[in-house]
């Protein structure tokens, strides 16, 4: 489980537990939810702000942060619509629908009635969404591998699997008694005793090649509900990495054992099954985002393998150096053309500047022309027509 989806079921269990343990101790509530005080007061800070829609003050959560700060009690207020039934809306029907779907798809036979009574009871509840308004189903559940294994778990078989992990070329053949199928990530995935580990192992169904039958299964004890993947690997299997702060999302994508945050970046810690598996953080946090070094058992295959994963991961896109060179490349002739563009900016504009300076000197002779036709106008004399043009009476005549 990732640090994010421990803080979300922690956030969910926790207003149920308040609202039945009220004025509870802070130290009580951290030693019940296995954390230290300081996470349970930033976990009530969060839910501070959480309520009904709308934001109002009446519509959040009310916490005593007074309470909390001075006498080290807890007290939930304002929650009581977490209680109520749920009414659902006909998307909110149709997305739970199609979940349960998926689900019956998903899930063994055992579990198949529960889940067609839940579609049942939810088609009768909420009569509008239609008998069949949403059909939905997993790629995970067609693989004919899980109805074989899901008769085998029923009659109670022991099985021999042939299965080839991702990065060997020889496949294994691990005796199994299955207990299960489950989905993990979209990849259904068999868990069952192994008789070689003396434990509870899994195996991802799309790479089991075969299996037989070699007997009946054995008891084993009831198998865990969330078995965590590396969980028993020893300490010599780890590989431990300094993420900077832009790559701390890895983290959230990989089963970790540590996670520490640092002054400036994140040190996490991670169980490798193989030393082909180490260099996968490498692929998501990148060259910049990434510094190996060697397990807490002083080996150094931790950190070559992670050097490993990086060389597969350039061996899988482009060429050493290539990508920075096409990236140099396509740099200078964004610089040439931005450039380009300016010479060609400035040439416009002197240019332009020429030719209004033109049209002005055009202008200013044009001016100079007609100042001198004005002066020659004012000199000629108009005194004789102004004469003749007058008659005896003084009146002026047509001609």
């Amino acid at each position: 489980m990732t640090r994010s989806q421990a803080e979300v079921t922690r956030l969910l269990s926790l207003v149920p537990y308040l609202r039945a343990h009220p004025g509870v101790p802070l130290s009580q509530v951290a030693e019940v939810f296995g954390v230290r005080p300081a996470r349970i007061v930033s976990d009530l800070k969060t839910l501070w702000m959480c309520g009904l829609p709308g934001g109002l003050p009446d519509d959040l959560i009310d916490i005593d942060m007074d309470a909390v700060d001075d006498d080290g009690t807890v007290t939930i207020g304002n929650a009581d619509a977490l209680p109520r039934p749920m009414r659902l809306t006909p998307d909110e029907a149709w997305s739970l629908l199609a979940a349960l779907q998926v689900v019956g798809d998903l899930a063994d036979p055992s579990v198949r009635p529960a889940v067609d009574s839940a579609i049942a009871t939810l088609r009768t509840v909420v009569p509008q969404v239609g008998p069949d308004p949403v059909q939905a189903s997993s790629g995970a559940g067609s693989d004919q591998r899980r109805e074989w294994f899901g008769h085998a778990i029923a009659e109670g078989w022991r099985v021999r699997l042939v299965h080839r992990r991702e990065e060997t070329a020889e496949p294994t053949t691990p005796v199994v008694d299955p207990a299960r199928v489950e989905v993990r990530e979209g990849h259904s995935y068999l868990l069952g005793w192994s008789l070689e580990r003396k434990a509870w192992r899994t195996w991802r169904l799309d790479r089991i090649e075969r299996a037989d039958q070699v007997g009946m299964a054995a008891r084993h004890g009831r198998p865990p509900v969330d078995l965590q993947w590396f969980s028993d690997l020893p300490a010599s299997d780890e590989v431990t990495v300094t993420l900077a702060p832009s790559a701390g999302w890895v983290a959230e994508y990989h089963p970790t054992r540590r996670v520490e945050k640092l002054a400036d970046r994140w040190r996490v810690t991670f169980a490798v099954a193989s030393a082909g598996l180490a260099g996968r953080p490498a692929h998501r946090a990148g060259p910049r985002g990434l510094r190996g070094d060697a397990g807490a058992g002083g080996d150094q295959g931790g950190a070559a393998a992670a050097q490993r994963g990086e060389g597969q991961r350039t061996r899988r896109g482009a060429r050493p150096g290539r990508g920075c060179g096409m990236s140099g490349l396509w740099l200078w002739i964004l610089i040439l053309g931005l450039v380009a563009g300016l010479a060609l900016t400035c040439w416009g504009v002197w240019w332009l500047w020429r030719k209004v300076m033109a049209i002005w000197h055009e202008l200013e002779r044009v001016m100079g022309r007609l100042d001198e036709i004005g002066e020659l106008l004012e000199q000629v004399d108009l005194s004789p027509l102004d004469e003749a043009a007058s008659g005896p009476g003084g009146r002026g005549e047509a001609w």
